[in-house]
């Protein structure tokens, strides 16, 4: 795709970027999930200023991750107001998605105090979490939880790593379909290798999402490029999200990258707009004004 091709279908389509995570100073994935992992208040409120900079001249929102899954274990950390306020200041449709220990045996109220701080999901990481199939019902408690709570879920539909078969996430998502019907469940990275699977699950029930972030970037040129094409046109735009997953791929070459793969694989502008903004508007709005 062309700069100026690039250039001008951004500037019809305002984005949302569904998958965005706090930059730390760690050049390492692992050791990066691991510092954001540990992150309190004050550091969340440095990170932001880096995101700040790209929001704007980027994107207009953003689904902020917040990786410290013991955040709200115990009383709401002191100060996370002070997140909120920042994030909605920069971008006001913004939204925040929140891992919980759900082990803990404290989970069930840190899922509360998470919405009552002003969190609207929460995520599910199956090789970060090491969530096999023995831990499924544990988990399914706090996905409830969070259902009642009326906050959406993510699950990281990553395949990859030495965890990719102990660490199912696809089933995962599938077993967490059968309960959660009341809020989206959002398969982040589409199912990478396993687009059409994750495609399928999709298919047969209407709350659950794919977001696009890393998948289309990393298996540029492949097969699973095809596949991806495939099943968000067999699927239909309406339950396509668009993210980078900043900082892990820049938020510039993510954009440039999904558009140049939606204007080759013959997406009209209204699907794009779908997808790059109008559907992550429609399903925070539903949430945020529940």
């Amino acid at each position: 795709m062309s700069s100026e091709g690039f250039l001008e279908m951004n500037s019809r389509h305002p984005i949302f970027d569904f998958n965005v995570h706090l930059p730390t100073t760690e050049s390492e994935v692992d050791d990066a999930l691991q510092a954001e992992a540990s992150m309190a208040v004050p550091e969340m409120l440095d990170a932001l200023v880096e995101v700040e900079d790209q929001i704007g001249s980027n994107v207009e929102q953003v689904n902020l991750m917040l990786f410290n899954p013991t955040l709200f274990v115990g009383e709401s950390p002191d100060g996370f107001d002070s997140v909120v306020a920042r994030l909605h200041e920069i971008a006001p449709e913004s939204v925040l998605t929140t891992l919980i220990d759900f082990r803990h045996p404290d989970a069930l109220q840190a899922v509360d105090r998470a919405r009552e701080a002003g969190v609207d999901g929460l995520k599910f990481h199956s090789y970060f979490q090491n969530i096999g199939q023995s831990d499924f019902q544990d988990a399914l408690r706090v996905a409830l939880r969070a259902q009642r709570n009326e906050m959406f879920l993510c699950v990281d539909t990553s395949y990859g790593t030495s965890r990719m078969f102990s660490h199912d996430n696809l089933q995962f998502a599938a077993f967490l379909s059968g309960y959660i019907d009341e809020v989206p469940l959002i398969l982040l990275h589409s199912g990478g290798l396993r687009a059409l699977e994750a495609m399928l699950l999709a298919e047969s029930n209407s709350n659950v999402w794919l977001e696009t972030s890393f998948s289309i970037n990393y298996w540029r040129g492949s097969r699973v490029e095809q596949d991806l094409a495939f099943a968000y046109d067999k699927l239909g735009s309406g339950q396509i999200l668009y993210g980078s997953d900043f900082p892990y791929v820049s938020m510039e070459a993510a954009i440039e990258e999904t558009m140049g793969f939606f204007e080759y694989h013959e997406f009209n502008s209204k699907e794009v707009e779908a997808i790059a903004y109008k559907n992550a508007e429609r399903l925070t709005t539903q949430i945020t004004s529940e």
